[in-house]
């Protein structure tokens, strides 16, 4: 029906057609939100509470769109590790 509108109607009631097709773009549910804030549950413990913002936005986006632990390749990800450049410790406490 919608197609149809678009379609046939759009030089006749531009701004219907306007209206119709920002509407469509609207999510009928919020379980995309609801679903960032569980997985945000999950990652931010009260262990990990002082995780700041860039360490928290990685670790959401590996859990929402990373492999699933059965797929994921600890081989090739400690290759990727020890192929980079190594970075300086700044966080090495001294004595």
């Amino acid at each position: 029906m919608w197609k149809t509108l678009l379609k046939n109607y759009r030089n006749q009631y531009p701004n219907l057609v306007h209206m119709v097709s920002v509407l469509q773009l609207i999510p009928v549910s919020n379980a995309i939100g609801e679903r960032g804030f569980s997985t945000m549950g999950r990652v931010k413990t009260d262990d990990r509470n002082r995780l700041e913002d860039p360490n928290l936005d990685n670790q959401m986006r590996i859990s929402l769109d990373g492999p699933s632990p059965e797929e994921f390749s600890s081989k090739s990800a400690a290759d990727l590790f020890f192929a980079s450049e190594r970075r300086p410790n700044t966080h090495a406490q001294t004595a």
